[in-house]
């Protein structure tokens, strides 16, 4: 093990000692063109219940395109979906981005209330809240609200142009009254997921972070939480074309997906999966 590593399972130690954590998969395109369908087949967008999303968009708290939003599929099987709720804010500016902490909770119906998704951000100075009244995709069986991915995209406007990145860091998730528990990548045995775009790599980069059978389908609270920053260079005018939308994003998707690893997807997977208990790649759904 290389003193990074070693620095890193340091680090990752300490931070189970405060409380517990869990390692994801990680998977990484091995080229530009590749995206999720190659890990979870092609039918993975019937397989999400609701998605959280973060992006560039046109970059402005003043409207246009939404920087923030919740969406689910709508029918199974279209292929399109519905936006449930969206804001719009900053991602401040090349030289500047804006870092916002972000919460995202699911609570489930009760006598009085229905279900509803929440989500909150702050960059220490704005704060932004919303919500959905959750309701089932249909078809789609709520029983199925399990697993978590973690999608992070970063695009420039060719091989050789700058680079563009998203960055996610202290990841974690909370079920219930349970502890809240830091998502390791087992990359960087931190809670993070960075994705960069550069002349050295495909210019449409993506990776993802994968946690099984963490959720109890719609009988139980979860909150997702972490930061998020997008970073672009000045040359580049994030917000703008090319970049702008879903050119720089992320997206936090619950659902039940089936992992196919084949292909030429690069894994990146722990080589200490054995030195701790919390080091497990796949985890029991709880009772």
């Amino acid at each position: 093990m290389n003193m990074k590593h070693l620095a890193g399972f340091a680090s990752a130690m300490a931070l189970a000692g405060a409380a517990e954590a869990v390692t994801a998969e990680h998977f990484i395109a091995a080229s530009g063109s590749q995206d999720i369908p190659t890990w979870f087949g092609a039918d993975y967008a019937d397989d999400e219940v609701w998605v959280f999303e973060g992006r560039i968009g046109n970059n402005s708290a003043a409207g246009g395109s939404q920087e923030v939003n919740l969406f689910q599929r709508n029918p199974r099987g279209s292929g399109s979906f519905d936006v449930k709720a969206q804001n719009q804010l900053s991602w401040g500016t090349a030289v500047s981005p804006r870092e916002w902490a972000f919460s995202v909770t699911f609570t489930p119906a009760d006598s009085f209330n229905p279900a509803k998704v929440a989500y909150s951000l702050t960059d220490g100075t704005t704060t932004i809240n919303n919500q959905w009244t959750w309701t089932p995709p249909p078809v789609t069986p709520t029983t199925l609200m399990s697993d978590l991915v973690i999608r992070a995209r970063a695009q420039n406007s060719g091989a050789d142009a700058d680079s563009t990145g998203v960055e996610l860091t202290d990841l974690a998730f909370q079920v219930g009254a349970g502890p809240v528990e830091p998502i390791i990548n087992p990359s960087t045995l931190a809670a993070d997921l960075k994705v960069l775009s550069d002349a050295a790599d495909p210019f449409r980069r993506v990776e993802v972070l994968f946690l099984e059978d963490v959720f109890n389908g719609d009988t139980e609270t979860f909150t997702l939480s972490g930061k998020a920053k997008l970073r672009w260079s000045d040359e580049l005018t994030g917000g703008s074309s090319p970049i702008a939308n879903s050119a720089l994003a992320f997206e936090f998707k619950v659902g039940s997906f089936t992992v196919i690893p084949e292909g030429d997807v690069l894994w990146a997977m722990l080589p200490l999966a054995g030195a701790a208990g919390f080091w497990a790649c796949r985890r029991a759904r709880r009772a």
